[in-house]
């Protein structure tokens, strides 16, 4: 099946290239300067990112245009993500995604609204027909914003694959951004692997130092013979930036290689991910050191359930070491635009005993990617499927009552954890995982409840009988401009909806999660009306505010 899956992945890609011999000359998504603040494939938290975010000078409001001919495709109205959304499928058989958007045009923001109100929805994902919305190249389209989960204004534009959807690399198919800089190697670090490329509790790390263009780090380096085992191997990982000519701010890395004693090893090189694959970023990655030390180290080692399509080798990057052996290593890191830089030194492995462990764990209650396991301890039953870690990781089941797994380690595909007693409908589960809090509501209630998770750490499960907080932003009972805003806070099981009525209509409303804040705008209405906006939290309590007010 998986190597269908690749070849399958191998087309796509070879048809990308192919569509990259006769690239279309794109108009320009803004009318500023194109200045990137991030670049596709930046390491982010359980996903690369997946394409490029165009600086708007710290400001929301300016024009947003379609790069070329084509219809929407799909548009989202959302306070969370990519906020507010436009999908643009083109003839030649790619996507533009434009995001966090303050608002669509008029003419697409009144057909959006339109099936809002139809749907009396005010969050939507709606899949658009070919002949609903056509666009001409270089039409308004959009306002760049600060919508959904941006941290700042700017614009997030990608490029997909209008058939598969999967995310290209913009920077290779039609945009061009100045880059005359090399990337910055700044660590290197070596772990003992198995033959699966699982990483036993043995590392290495050293600094690499620059002087001008070029990197060193220790020129011999000697490694125990522990880290031999009979058949695992070495593995290596370089923590590396990327930067262009004009912003400083640290952006992703393209592509790397590892040659050993002059003969290529392993290489991979960010130019496509598909979005059902982008979580495996967490095993590309050093998840600990990106968590913990914020460091950015992209591992040259696959394990044998990573499905990236990112790696240009077959072999999965384990280097198969004895003692007494001695190696000659060059790392070359590369950006888009062909700016390379590169490290050498030697590897010696010392004379010695081996490792004689052949797994990184045998334990009955460790979860291996590769298989399923079910923990019963009275009351409480964990069922993991097969790739629900990344590594193999041992489950203490004495205190699974509070606890499951180790909180900084991550997971990859849900796990469901069942109770063997009834839970109120007022009651939610907490899980607290890497210092974050996270709340998670049960998809079946009786006898035996159950929810699934997608983080390890301590819960509790907690009720919540306390509606949510709305404050009305004004004190007169007179509309002006026709707009009423509201702010709204639910410090327990949190937000899950919001509506509000005119009179006898359902009105469409904006969110801002990150600033707490619901917004009406464009009431048309004469006269004194009644307004009633309730919102409800995920354990089911509602807060009314109500008020007659009179629209001038």
């Amino acid at each position: 099946m998986k190597s269908i899956v690749n070849s399958i992945i191998f087309l796509t890609i070879f048809s990308f290239n192919l569509l990259s011999q006769n690239l279309p000359n794109y108009h320009p998504p803004l009318d500023i300067p194109l200045v990137l603040a991030a670049n596709f494939g930046e390491l982010r938290t359980n996903h690369f990112h997946m394409g490029v975010d165009f600086k708007t000078n710290g400001k929301t409001g300016y024009n947003m245009y379609a790069i070329d001919n084509g219809y929407v495709k799909r548009a989202v109205v959302s306070p969370y993500g990519y906020g507010r959304v436009i999908h643009i499928a083109h003839p030649n058989g790619v996507t533009s995604v434009y995001a966090h958007c303050q608002s669509f045009s008029k003419r697409i923001d009144s057909i959006i609204d339109l099936k809002r109100m139809e749907l009396r929805n005010n969050e939507v994902d709606l899949e658009l027909e070919p002949s609903e919305i056509k666009v001409n190249r270089g039409e308004i389209i959009a306002i760049s914003g600060n919508t959904g989960a941006s941290t700042a204004p700017h614009l997030h534009f990608e490029l997909r694959d209008t058939k598969t959807d999967a995310a290209i690399n913009p920077l290779l198919y039609g945009f061009d951004i100045s880059d005359h800089v090399q990337p910055e190697i700044k660590r290197l670090k070596i772990y003992a692997l198995s033959k699966e490329a699982y990483r036993y509790n043995k590392t290495r790390e050293y600094s690499v130092h620059r002087s001008g263009q070029t990197f060193s780090c220790k020129k011999e380096i000697r490694l125990p013979s522990d880290f031999c085992s009979n058949s695992g191997g070495i593995g290596f990982a370089f923590d590396v930036i990327d930067k262009l000519d004009s912003a400083n701010n640290p952006c992703g890395l393209f592509k790397g290689e590892i040659f050993v004693n002059d003969k290529l090893h392993f290489a991979s090189s960010i130019d496509t991910v598909p979005f059902e694959s982008t979580r495996y970023i967490n095993c590309y990655k050093d998840f600990e050191e990106f968590h913990q030390n914020k460091f950015n180290f992209h591992k040259y080692f696959r394990t044998a359930e990573n499905d990236l399509p990112i790696y240009d080798v077959e072999k999965n990057g384990v280097l198969k070491v004895k003692p007494g052996d001695s190696l000659k290593i060059k790392y070359i890191a590369q950006d888009v635009k062909g700016n390379r830089s590169t490290l050498e030194f030697n590897i010696i492995i010392d004379q010695g005993p081996m490792n004689t462990k052949d797994a990184v764990m045998t334990s009955l209650d460790a979860i291996y990617p590769s298989k399923p396991l079910t923990l019963i301890k009275p009351g409480i039953r964990l069922t993991f499927e097969k790739g629900t870690v990344y590594e193999p990781l041992e489950i203490d089941r004495s205190i699974i009552d509070h606890r499951i797994g180790n909180p900084s380690t991550p997971v990859h595909s849900p796990y469901k954890l069942e109770l063997k007693r009834s839970v109120e409908n007022n009651e939610y589960l907490q899980i607290i995982s890497r210092g974050r809090i996270r709340k998670i509501m049960f998809e079946e209630r009786g006898p035996i409840t159950s929810c699934e998770i997608k983080y390890f750490g301590d819960y509790k499960i907690l009720k919540d009988s306390v509606p949510p907080r709305v404050v009305a932003q004004y004190s007169s009972s007179i509309v002006r401009r026709g707009t009423i805003r509201w702010s709204i806070h639910d410090s327990e099981s949190g937000i899950e909806s919001y509506w509000l009525t005119v009179g006898d209509d359902w009105v469409p409303l904006e969110y801002e999660n990150k600033t707490s804040m619901v917004t009406a705008k464009n009431l048309e209405y004469l006269g004194e009306q009644e307004v009633t906006f309730e919102v409800r939290d995920h354990c089911g309590n509602v807060k009314a505010w109500r008020k007659i007010m009179d629209f001038r």
